[in-house]
């Protein structure tokens, strides 16, 4: 699976998401909204660095064997 395209559309998720909770905070006053963010923020950017640092490829950054 292309890591791009499920970071993109896991991003355009969230953005539909946060769209409806504006739209429930619209109708319910008591809808604790920047609460519902923040938590999404934290698992959002955490998943999304840890697919990040995953997708590095590790051979690439690999010591030659040479001494500095």
């Amino acid at each position: 699976m292309n890591n791009g395209k499920t970071r993109l559309k896991l991003t355009l998720l969230m953005i539909i998401v946060s769209f409806i909770e504006g739209l429930i905070k619209s109708f319910v006053a008591g809808f604790p909204l920047t609460e519902v963010f923040s938590i999404q923020a934290v698992v959002f950017g955490g998943y999304m660095a840890v697919k990040t640092v995953s997708n590095i490829n590790e051979s690439k950054y690999e010591p030659t064997g040479e001494s500095t």
